[in-house]
């Protein structure tokens, strides 16, 4: 039975579906907002390969928290370099981003032996790519 707002009188309304108990629209932007904090990136099995590739013999044990600042580390160079590179193909007139750009702000922003280890990966990366020909 509802009760009729204007003349206060009881109807009979017949059975229908419950009110489908969800999460509520507010509940799902938190459980959203929640998972956006999140890192979009996660470089855990790469640390871990680099410090099994470096270290063959007998690789470090590395806590959960070491590895967690380690890949914030690798977030933050990355979002540099790729800042970085937005801003010289701007400056050049592009809108995508290339190789020389990539190279430049290595150059830039990374210094003595990460700088030339990186540009050699780079360049790996590059020539294990095949390129497009004219067909």
């Amino acid at each position: 039975m509802k009760m009729d707002a204007k003349t206060g009188d009881k109807k009979i309304v017949p059975a229908g579906k419950a009110p489908a108990k969800g999460v509520g629209a507010s509940e799902k932007k938190k459980k959203k907002a929640n998972h956006m904090s999140k890192s979009q990136y996660n470089f855990r099995s790469s640390i871990k390969r680099m410090l099994k590739n470096t270290y063959q013999a007998a690789p470090p044990q590395v806590s959960g928290p070491v590895v967690e600042s380690l890949c914030n580390i690798v977030c933050d160079i990355i979002d540099k370099l790729s800042h970085d590179c937005e801003i010289l193909a701007r400056k050049v007139g592009k809108q995508t981003i290339n190789l020389e750009e990539v190279m430049a702000a290595v150059q830039v922003n990374l210094s003595g032996e990460l700088r030339t280890h990186a540009l050699k990966e780079i360049k790996e990366a590059v020539a294990k790519v095949p390129s497009r020909s004219s067909k």
